[in-house]
C-alpha cells in the first residue's frame, strides 16, 4: 500500500479540476473527465463514445505518465487512485473489444480515478463499476479537437442533438448498421 500512496503522491498534480468538475491531465494542456451527470460550462469537445469531456488550459499541466495497457498481462496488478488519495489493490482482467467495452479491472473504478501500477504510470482513467478507459484512447482523442470516428469505420453527422449514423464501410468488422429511412 505505501508503493500507491507514493504512486498518488507522484500523480496528485494531474488531477484538475474545471469549473468544479474532475479532470485528469493527459498532456501539457488537455485533460480528460468521465461524464459525472452534469456539462461543464468550458470544455472543448465531448466524445460520446468514450462519454468524457476533453478541456484545454493555456496554464501548463503535469499529466501522469502514460504506459501501454496493451502489454498488461492478464492478474497483473493495478490500481485506481482517486484524486482524494482512496486506493483499491486490484488486478487487470481483460481489454475491451471494441466500442463501449471498455478495459476491466478487478475492484470498483470510480469515475476519474487514475488506473495506475507499481511504476505509477497510468493505464487509464476509471469510469464507474470496474471499468476504465485505457490510454489507447484517451491519446487519440486529445489529438483531435474533432470527435474522432475513422477507428469504427463509420462516420456520424449530429441531428437534434443525437450522433446519427451516415455511412459504414461495408468491408469493416464493425457491428454498426445504417438505418435509412425511405421517403413514403
Amino acid at each position: 500500500m505505501e508503493d500507491m500512496n507514493a504512486c498518488f503522491e507522484r500523480n496528485k498534480e494531474a488531477c484538475v479540476l474545471v469549473d468544479g468538475y474532475p479532470a485528469i491531465a493527459v498532456s501539457a494542456n488537455r485533460a480528460i473527465a468521465p461524464n459525472i451527470g452534469r456539462v461543464p460550462k468550458s470544455y472543448i469537445k465531448y466524445d460520446p463514445f468514450m462519454n468524457a469531456y476533453i478541456f484545454s488550459f493555456a496554464t501548463l499541466l503535469y499529466p501522469v505518465l502514460q504506459n501501454e495497457e496493451r502489454a498488461l498481462q492478464k492478474n497483473a496488478w493495478i490500481s485506481p487512485i482517486g484524486a482524494n488519495g482512496q486506493i483499491e489493490i486490484g488486478q487487470f482482467v481483460a481489454l475491451g473489444n471494441g466500442l463501449g467495452d471498455f478495459d476491466k479491472v478487478s475492484v470498483k473504478a470510480p469515475k476519474g480515478t487514475v488506473i495506475t501500477g507499481g511504476c505509477c504510470d497510468m493505464y487509464g482513467i476509471g469510469i464507474g463499476d470496474k471499468r476504465f478507459i485505457g490510454n489507447r484512447y484517451l491519446e487519440r482523442v486529445v489529438a483531435y479537437d474533432l470527435v474522432y470516428d475513422g477507428d469504427i469505420d463509420a462516420t456520424f453527422v449530429w441531428h437534434n442533438g443525437e450522433a446519427l449514423v451516415e455511412n459504414v464501410d461495408p468491408f469493416s468488422k464493425t457491428s454498426l448498421q445504417m438505418v435509412i429511412k425511405l421517403p413514403i
